[in-house]
């Protein structure tokens, strides 16, 4: 028993020695500057490997985009042809104006008979045109039936006649703003070949007023 406490005595001894020589060891060594100098840049070294980050891929390059093709121009649209004026009919004539009036002749008619004892001169035939007369002025007017005649396809003239179909132009009617006058006109003329052809009508509104005229479309024609 004693020896083996002196035994662990020694053990103790020598371990206390051997670490007081490993400390005055790394107190006291220093070595040399060159190898100094080559533990100091190997230190740095990993430092610097330890820190630098890694290579990060790049972006992938991307497909290239297709170019959207310009946009075509698309052609100005074309203006409508102007429509063909459509004359402004009143029946057989078109209206005819002057000074804020307006005539036209509606209805026409041949005949031989106007009614009652009427009948036309040798050779002639009776020409009924049923007028319409309107006021589109400001003020009151008047419309004669003597203003009225009729120029047949030969240059012969014709002038209102004392009958008339009925219900009959008055002989003088006057009208207020937007008032009508209308009714049948009769005259006569030769029943000879180029009479029922290229028929117009004119009206003379007034003594200071230009004549008016319209050509006469006959039914059929």
């Amino acid at each position: 028993m004693k020896r083996l406490r002196n035994w662990l005595i020694a053990a103790a001894v020598g371990v206390m020695l051997t670490c007081i020589c490993l400390v005055l060891v790394v107190v006291f060594y220093k070595p040399d500057p060159e190898t100094a100098a080559r533990w100091t840049a190997e230190a740095v070294a990993g430092k610097t490997e330890a820190a630098r980050p890694s290579d990060t891929p790049g972006p992938t390059s991307t497909a290239g985009q297709t170019n959207t093709p310009a946009p075509t121009d698309t052609p100005a649209p074309t203006n409508p042809p102007e429509p063909t004026p459509t004359p402004n009919w009143a029946g057989v004539t078109e209206w005819i104006f002057s000074d804020g009036l307006r005539v036209g002749v509606t209805q026409m008619e041949w005949g031989n008979d106007i009614g009652g004892l009427w009948r036309p001169d040798a050779e002639k035939i009776f020409l009924s045109i049923y007028i319409v007369a309107v006021n589109e002025s400001t003020g009151e007017r008047s419309f004669s039936a003597s203003d009225f005649e009729i120029v047949d396809g030969s240059g012969q003239i014709g002038g209102l006649l004392i009958a008339s179909k009925e219900p009959e132009f008055k002989a003088v009617c006057t009208v207020i703003p937007g008032g009508v006058c209308e009714g049948w006109w009769t005259t006569q003329l030769f029943d000879r070949e180029g009479t029922r052809a290229g028929l117009i009508f004119r009206w003379n509104p007034g003594f200071f007023s230009v004549t008016q005229e319209t050509a006469i479309v006959q039914p059929g024609q």
